[in-house]
């Protein structure tokens, strides 16, 4: 876990991650990180892998569709350079992504 590697170790995207995670540590300060720091919940989101959640809430706070659409060319990126591909739900999302741009 990164609670268990020196902060200082840590390469700067990760330290930046780790100090937005503690800005979470109890679920009512969501609500208020959401309103005034949105992009810092999305990161979280996209960098637990959670695309879902992360597109779910792009919803519920009304941005922009571009944010969303970038929200699954990521999950298809993601998708894509697992260990275990998996280029169904990969091909899904593409033809999702497609339909939604005509």
């Amino acid at each position: 876990s990164m609670r268990d590697v020196p902060f200082l170790s840590m390469s700067s995207e990760d330290q930046h991650l780790h100090k937005l995670l503690e800005k979470f540590t109890d679920w009512r300060l969501i609500p208020k990180a959401s309103q005034e720091q949105p992009q810092d919940v999305l990161l979280v989101l996209e960098k637990a892998g959670d695309f879902n959640t992360a597109c779910a809430w792009a919803e519920i706070h009304k941005l922009p569709q571009d944010i969303i659409k970038d929200i699954e060319k990521q999950h298809v990126f993601h998708l894509l350079t697992l260990a275990q591909s998996d280029t169904v739900t990969a091909f899904q999302l593409l033809d999702k992504l497609r339909l939604t741009s005509e």
